[in-house]
């Protein structure tokens, strides 16, 4: 940053150094749910208590909601900060949020209309194709981060 003859910035610079990047301080919500929803729904598939697949299922919601913004803040940041640059990190990052908001935004339609409130043995397929797919999205946030985490340390 540039100071002029007597040491001080300019207002333009300082406001520069106070930017916030909204893509940064949105990602982490995401994450963070998908986690908890994985953890829920282990913890339901082995203790069969329904509270625990309700859990799982508000923690999922929550992350597809917040991975909408999220994207769209990391697509202008990819846009505009990095020019839309083609490289291998950015078109792995793109087509993994692709596929995580469908499957995301799937999950949750899927339980909201077939809710798992009973784990017996009619409804174990239900139960772990749901896991599944949980299990997909928590991959998918690891795919990101490490890519994310490749771009910001470099």
């Amino acid at each position: 940053m540039e100071a002029d003859i007597a040491g001080r910035t300019s207002e333009s610079q300082q406001r520069r150094k106070y930017k916030i990047h909204w893509h940064v301080v949105l990602v982490h919500f995401p994450v963070s749910a998908l986690a908890g929803a994985f953890l829920f729904m282990a913890l339901h598939l082995i203790t069969k208590n329904p509270c625990l697949d309700y859990a799982a299922f508000i923690t999922l919601l929550v992350s597809a909601i917040v991975l909408i913004p999220v994207t769209l803040s990391g697509w202008f940041t990819w846009k505009y900060r990095y020019g839309a640059s083609k490289i291998k990190l950015f078109r792995i990052k793109i087509w993994t949020a692709v596929a995580m908001i469908p499957l995301s935004l799937a999950l949750v339609v899927y339980h909201a209309l077939y809710p798992f409130d009973v784990l017996d043995a009619a409804h174990v397929l239900p139960h772990a194709l749901y896991f599944a797919g949980v299990t997909l999205l928590m991959a998918g946030a690891f795919v990101e981060g490490f890519w994310g985490g490749r771009l910001n340390h470099r």
